[in-house]
């Protein structure tokens, strides 16, 4: 791609980067840390297509950044992958990516466990006290 497309890239990377920090706590490498979290989970087909896209992206963006020339000769960008940068950085900042849908599901799976404790600390309650009373 152009020097132009490569430009824009970066620019919406940077972007998508500070979304990333504000959404994983950190002060840089939210990317990074991103990544990290989502390979640490069991991934829906959509999360596993935006971890392997965020990768590349993440790979390329380290190539611009610190190989000499590369700004200007770079050709591993194309225009989805500007989309996909700024689609997934909208889809961050609403809470609405791969990463924010899959830990909003634990909190559900982890109240559920909950009740099925309590449920059966109840039952158990309940069982010694027929014992107790039966003796």
């Amino acid at each position: 791609m152009s020097k132009g497309t490569n430009v824009k890239f970066i620019e919406k990377y940077i972007i998508l980067e500070n979304a990333a920090n504000a959404l994983m706590n950190k002060k840089s490498s939210g990317v990074s840390a991103y990544i990290s979290e989502l390979e640490s989970l069991t991934l829906d087909a959509d999360a596993k297509k935006t971890l392997k896209l965020l990768k590349k992206c993440r790979f390329v963006r380290n190539k611009l950044a610190h190989d000499p020339g590369a700004l200007k000769s770079n050709d591993e960008i194309t225009n989805d992958d500007v989309r996909f940068i700024k689609k997934l950085t909208s889809d961050i900042q609403r809470r609405r990516d791969p990463l924010s849908r899959l830990l909003n599901k634990a909190p559900s799976s982890a109240a559920k466990i909950k009740a099925i404790i309590s449920l059966a600390a109840v039952a158990a309650v309940i069982i010694a006290a027929i014992i107790f009373f039966i003796k």
